[in-house]
């Protein structure tokens, strides 16, 4: 009895001080309409409701659900077993039957008291499902001053039993019973239909973590509950203090006055061993010792539970100590796989509603034009394409007729909006219907207020496959899926480890499951190999975060080991993917790390370093973030929203909606308004004020949205045009009235160059360039696409990020001149790309030294001998190496880098050998954030480079070799995204097992490693000379230059 009595009181403690703490960190939020997506913005009309679910209570909500399901049973079972006992004692009708006292009554309403308690937290599922808060408020307070009140009534009927020697009539244990609960029932009305105040909101609502009397009423709070079972708590340690001291003999009780007395310990409890065993004061001395239990754990038990509560209201913040049933007093949301299950299965159950019009002009013969629009309610995670079957079915069934339906082909079509805008077919349906219903007509309205239908327009011939990003297809579609699946595995761990361990058949399971949603097992079947990848648990805390998008690939987390990852990496996130749609410009991509400064990283944090103009840190922010179809609120932890809210792909995409405080609706900003500055309601009308990217957004993120940013003069001062200072040419040009007459005064021009190589090179890049035009029949709208194109690339240019460079390397162009340069020499080895990663402050190492730190990999070792084309070693040559570690990056692309590292350099010996340990380099994504990573998309190419090693050699009178080794494991190596691997560089890594032989090499842990053997053929400066003028003439008479 006593286990199941303090098992009923364990989740008061656990609630109270498992949920009401603040923490320095800023506990993540997120909207309760999250959990019905039906209702995408249902959150902003429940203003003042108390609106928000911490991740903190999002796990403690599950805990005390199971605490509370343990404490009914227990109670429950208890209550059975004294009704089962009663009734077998009912006919005795001896006087010491208990179950005819008054303290069973009251023991019994307490019980029910319990009962209640656990109850009304059960119900805390039913208010997550559909905001049932008042009944289970009202049975919670119930509950918990009924506890109060017969644990009170308890310990004065025992007091006035055992110490007193005071036998009540029955008739009073009934009318208590009456009295108590009606007090109970009348406190309990009271609030909703008394002290409920209009301008406080519902008197029983969600009271920060659950449902219960309103954080408004604070006094009510205090009086109507706390009070009472304080003073319960109180009274009853003093009442049963007297009962202790009365029973052991310490107390005297005589003719109403009380005495107190000391006694030795042999003689206590002696004047209770010598009654008769028929006394009815026996028996009850032997329940009030049971008794004194339950009192006790209450009191133990109450303590903590208004200790937490009292710092609330101070304003002090609750010490993580406090929640003594939580092994990890962080407060992340990721701790328990029960609420991102919970979460994860409410954004792949959710639907939007969509308004499907087949153009009228398109329709075959003889359809039926009363019947062209469908409607259906689609899954958020699918996607456009696999809709067309269901889709073609109900217009084959109801629309076409016979001859109709054999002219159509679905490969040809292709969907946009009433206003002309192209469907994405690589965006999932929940993110398009958010990106295009997000507008400046979205209103408060009720949470059953259903939502209106995205209105589609169905084409059936033509697609423009000049401006879709990918063909109208099913497998296009899960080709560009698993590829965004795999770019955000890559972005979350730091490498590829995860996607590339899913067998073949488990891959294209995860596509399977999103291809035949809503089916009612594609929830279990995609998560159960997502989870393999996607995290469930908290992730390691990271000593710094990563940079943004303007060095994405170039600075990744940070170098600091202090965070450093267990054995078990699964659970060590990095970063999380985030991708930022703006209307009118491009999508935003970026990382951001789980924690900062050992605090959990908001969205509202990211957000006001981003993009500080429309989310400033101090004053009101001018826009919404809205995730999954939900306002997000700032608080929300971005670890959460990675685990919980993430795509099916992987992604966190936020949506910006922006308020306009004049009306109090949403509107979306265009992408000029925010980069001209004109966002400010306040900013006058007359023109934009100067704003710097600074005061715009964080410059890596947004300024590839500038294309021109105007800027105009403060006090109108305008200076006077003027020319370079050179003469008009000295000939004569024809006026270019035909296409043709362009070209030729352009090569006319170009004899003003000078010199001849840059007169050469200029003649050739317009011949070739005007052709390009001429037989492509160039568009206006084509070439101003390029234009565009190319200065978004400079513009992601910096310092530490050449994005031409990337540009050339993705066109084959960098490989191209690489290859024109470096002719093959006779069995001399062949070149590779250079690559953005070499520096020249590697550190020298000496024959068998490490240029990697320990733990950047897994151990390899690689020698070789440097000769020359006769097989003669070549002593002395400089070797320079760097390779990524086992996270894919290479040292330059860490923030706040201490030294170089995966990199070294080192000198053949006189025998032209060399040899030095490093880690086995792993693939990598160049960067898809910029232009050349959409433009990689709409070519559906990858952006992977296979993995590889650097090396470069160098010698005078030979010249020098840049090249790179590739292990022939990787896939990859066939289409390496810049075309750097060629056929006599791929290289065979042999496994190594023996610990004498990793000892001898410098290894200190194992006994296994990788082994690479290589030899490299070095050409003289005069033979290359010689391979160069060859091998152009070659070129020129075969013309394919």
């Amino acid at each position: 009895m006593s286990i199941s009595i303090i098992v009923s009181h364990v989740h008061r403690l656990l609630s109270v001080c498992y949920f009401d703490q603040r923490s320095s960190s800023a506990p993540s939020r997120t909207l309760i309409a999250a959990l019905s997506f039906a209702d995408a913005h249902a959150a902003e009309a429940t203003d003042g409701l108390g609106k928000y679910l911490t991740s903190s209570q999002t796990d403690g909500e599950m805990v005390l659900v199971v605490v509370s399901s343990v404490s009914l049973t227990a109670v429950v079972l208890l209550l059975l077993i004294i009704l089962i006992t009663a009734l077998r004692a009912s006919y005795q009708k001896s006087s010491t039957n208990i179950f005819r006292s008054h303290v069973t009554a009251y023991f019994v309403s307490l019980l029910v008291s319990d009962l209640l308690q656990a109850i009304g937290s059960i119900m805390n599922l039913k208010w997550i499902q559909d905001m049932a808060c008042s009944s289970s408020g009202g049975i919670k307070q119930a509950a918990d001053i009924g506890t109060a009140f017969w644990i009170l009534t308890i310990a004065v009927h025992t007091f006035n039993v055992l110490v007193c020697g005071i036998h009540a009539r029955r008739i009073l244990m009934f009318v208590l019973l009456v009295a108590v609960w009606s007090f109970i029932a009348a406190l309990v009305a009271m609030g909703p239909f008394i002290l409920q105040n209009k301008s406080k909101g519902p008197y029983f609502n969600i009271s920060g973590y659950w449902c219960w009397i309103f954080e408004k009423y604070e006094t009510e709070q205090f009086v109507l509950e706390y009070m009472i079972m304080f003073i319960s708590a109180v009274a009853s340690f003093i009442l049963y203090v007297l009962v202790f001291l009365k029973l052991r003999g310490n107390l005297l009780v005589a003719g109403g006055r009380f005495r107190f007395r000391s006694v030795a310990k042999e003689s206590a409890w002696m004047p209770y061993q010598n009654y008769e065993a028929s006394d009815l004061r026996v028996h009850m001395v032997s329940v009030a010792k049971h008794m004194l239990l339950y009192p006790i754990a209450y009191m133990i038990l109450i303590v903590p539970i208004a200790a937490c509560r009292f710092a609330e209201w101070t304003g002090h913040e609750v010490p993580l100590g406090a929640i003594i049933f939580r092994h990890d007093p962080s407060p992340s949301a990721f701790s328990t796989p029960a609420s991102t299950t919970l979460f994860r299965r409410l954004i792949w159950e959710g639907t939007v509603p969509l308004e499907i019009h087949v153009d009228p002009a398109e329709l075959p013969a003889n359809s039926d034009r009363g019947l062209e629009c469908y409607f259906i309610q689609a899954p958020r995670v699918s996607y456009l394409p696999l809709l067309i079957l269901e889709i073609k079915r109900f217009l084959v069934d109801i629309v076409f007729d016979s001859a109709g339906a054999k002219l159509i082909k679905e490969e040809d079509w292709w969907f946009e909006t009433e206003d002309k805008v192209l469907m994405r077919w690589h965006w999932s349906i929940g993110l398009l219907y958010d990106f295009h219903t997000t507008t400046s007509t979205l209103k408060k309205r009720s949470p059953d207020q259903p939502l209106a239908p995205l209105r589609l327009i169905l084409h059936l011939t033509a697609p423009p496959t000049d401006k879709l990003l990918l063909s109208p297809s099913i497998e296009a579609c899960k080709q560009a899926f698993m590829g965004q699946l795999k770019e955000a595995d890559f972005l979350r761990w730091g490498n590829t480890k995860r996607m590339t361990g899913l067998r073949q058949a488990e891959q294209d399971g995860i596509w399977e499951a999103i291809r035949d949603q809503p089916a009612p097992d594609n929830f279990d079947e995609y998560w159960k190999i997502a989870s393999r990848v996607t995290p469930t648990t908290t992730p390691a805390r990271q000593m710094s975060p990563p940079p943004s998008s303007v060095s994405l690939h170039s600075r990744p987390p940070s170098a600091d080991t202090a965070g450093a990852p267990d054995k078990d990496g699964a659970y060590n996130v990095r970063s999380v993917p985030i991708r930022i749609y703006l209307p009118d410009g491009p999508v935003l991509q970026d990382v951001a790390p789980p924690v900062e400064l050992g605090g959990y990283y908001t969205l509202g944090k990211y957000l006001s370093m981003h993009v500080p103009l429309l989310f400033p840190s101090s004053n009101r922010v001018l826009a919404y973030p809205i995730v999954q179809g939900v306002m997000c609120p700032l608080e929300a932890e971005l670890a959460w929203l990675g685990a919980c809210m993430a795509g099916a792909d992987g992604w966190v995409n936020i949506m910006i909606a922006n308020k306009s405080f004049a009306t109090g609706s949403l509107r979306l900003w265009t992408a000029e308004q925010v980069f001209k500055g004109s966002v400010d309601p306040k900013a006058p009308s007359s023109g934009y004020k100067r704003t710097s990217l600074s005061q715009v957004c964080y410059t890596g993120l947004c300024k590839e949205l500038i294309g021109t940013i105007i800027v105009m003069a403060e006090g109108h001062g305008v200076t006077k045009a003027v020319s370079n200072g050179l003469p008009a040419p000295p000939f004569d040009l024809p006026l270019p009235d035909r296409p043709e007459i362009i070209s030729a005064n352009m090569l006319k021009l170009n004899t003003l160059i000078d010199p001849p190589r840059m007169k050469f090179l200029f003649d050739k890049l317009v011949q070739h360039l005007h052709a390009f035009v001429n037989e492509t029949n160039l568009t206006t709208e084509e070439w101003m696409t390029t234009i565009r194109f190319l200065t978004r690339t400079g513009q992601m240019c910096s310092d530490t990020r050449q994005e031409f460079i990337l540009l050339s390397d993705v066109l084959g162009v960098s490989a191209l001149v690489d290859a024109l340069n470096n002719p093959p020499v006779g069995n001399a080895t062949e070149s590779s790309i250079l690559g953005p990663f070499f520096t020249e402050d590697a550190h020298e190492i000496e024959h068998g030294e490490s240029i990697a730190s320990e733990g950047k990999g897994e151990y390899l070792w690689v020698e070789g001998h440097v000769l020359d084309s006769r097989g003669n070693p070549i002593p002395d040559v400089v070797i320079e190496t760097w390779e990524t570690d086992d996270n894919g990056y290479y040292d330059v692309q860490y923030k706040d880098r201490p030294e170089p590292d995966c990199r070294g350099r080192l000198r053949s010996d006189k025998d032209g050998k060399f040899a030095y340990r490093a880690v086995v380099p792993i693939a990598y994504p160049i960067p898809g954030d910029g232009p050349v990573g959409e433009l990689l998309l709409k070519l559906n190419r990858h952006n992977m480079r296979p993995n590889h090693l650097h090396m470069m050699f160098k010698k005078d009178g030979y010249n020098t070799l840049t090249t790179a080794l590739y292990p022939d494991q990787d896939p990859l190596v066939a289409s390496d995204v810049v075309f750097g691997a060629k056929k006599s560089l791929v290289v065979k890594l042999e496994t190594v097992k023996s610990e004498k032989e990793a000892r001898a090499r410098g290894f200190q842990k194992g006994d296994e490693f990788k082994l690479l053997a290589f030899d490299f053929i070095l050409s003289t400066d005069e033979e290359v000379k010689a391979a160069r003028a060859q091998y152009a003439k070659e070129v020129n008479a075969t013309g394919s230059a």
